[in-house]
């Protein structure tokens, strides 16, 4: 790709990094018609993987237009010094949950360094942009809230509500899904509880031992979660970390009850259209799966009030607040 000259560049991370980012602005990026899509070489955090890095985005992005950093290993712009850069960030988790020496090399390399050489700097939600203002001194005038856009592949799927045995799923297995405190919450409601992700022995015994009946699943494809989606009776995800949280939005789009937490970002993106629980309290999310298998009224409300939400997050919408914050750099 070197040597073309394009309008818009979305520079993205590896994705053996992860392919959330990359699931995220994909309906984004098939709105452009002269945009160029940029894969780094190397997934790792090395020091010699982020000098490759380095040289090669110098080396492959061409071009005067927009170059968008589209999240994760922000040191990116490292290399596009002087360019009309923008940079999405997700989250600050690598920053909070990082101490010592990794923590300062993060904060210059991963934070400081690129919102500086950005021209303007997008967050996923208010929560992260509150984050980010809180833990960096940077002028408010370059902070842009643009949130996440549904998949245009989610759609509303009617679906009888079984109240005697639900299904539910659980998108997710790392530190901050909170699996376990879900499944300990499950402990004695009938129920089939769906996992995407990998799970180690320690859930598998949790599951096994309180004889939960489970259905776990990992590296499907995005048509096989979206099967799950419509499978599912209730979508889970009390988190206790997010930047913002797809599964609560794939959820409404689909038309599930959802049940997530009520803290930041969660409640933002929720916007009244989940069951609010306490994430760190059991009792608190077992209330929360048994209020949408008992009431009926209730959960009709969060149907409802998710199909609503979800305009805020359609494809169109976010695509043209990102073209807005392209053509006022250009």
């Amino acid at each position: 790709m070197s040597g073309n000259t394009y309008n818009i560049t979305f520079l993205m991370r590896n994705r053996l990094s992860g392919f959330s980012i990359h699931k995220v602005f994909r309906p984004v990026i098939a709105q452009f018609d002269n945009a160029a899509v940029i894969e780094a070489p190397r997934h790792r955090a090395t020091p010699i993987s982020i000098l490759y890095n380095l040289i090669w985005i110098r080396n492959h992005v061409k071009g005067n237009g927009v170059i968008h950093m589209t999240g994760g290993p922000h040191y990116f712009l490292l290399a596009l010094k002087g360019k009309r850069n923008i940079l999405t960030i997700h989250d600050l988790v690598l920053l909070h949950n990082s101490t010592g020496l990794k923590h300062a090399i993060y904060k210059q390399l991963w934070f400081q360094l690129p919102i500086r050489y950005a021209k303007a700097v997008t967050c996923i939600s208010e929560t992260v942009a509150k984050d980010l203002s809180t833990n960096f001194t940077m002028p408010k005038e370059k902070i842009h809230i643009i949130y996440n856009a549904v998949d245009t592949n989610f759609r509303y799927t009617e679906k009888a509500f079984n109240s005697n045995n639900p299904r539910i799923l659980h998108v997710g297995t790392t530190w901050n899904k909170n699996l376990e405190r879900v499944i300990k919450a499950l402990i004695g409601v009938p129920c089939t509880l769906v996992i995407i992700g990998a799970i180690d022995k320690h859930i598998q015994t949790i599951l096994e031992t309180n004889n939960i009946i489970y259905i776990q699943k990992q590296n499907i494809s995005d048509a096989m979660l979206r099967k799950e989606y419509e499978l599912a009776d209730i979508v889970s995800f009390p988190s206790i970390y997010e930047g913002f949280g797809m599964p609560i939005v794939e959820g409404q789009a689909v038309g599930r009850p959802v049940l997530t937490s009520n803290i930041a970002p969660m409640t933002e993106i929720a916007n009244g259209g989940a069951c609010l629980v306490d994430p760190t309290d059991e009792t608190s999310i077992k209330n929360g799966f048994l209020k949408i298998i008992q009431d009926e009224t209730f959960r009709q409300q969060l149907i409802r009030a998710g199909k609503e939400n979800i305009k805020r997050f359609s494809v169109e919408k976010i695509t043209k607040q990102y073209k807005d914050l392209y053509t006022s750099l250009l």
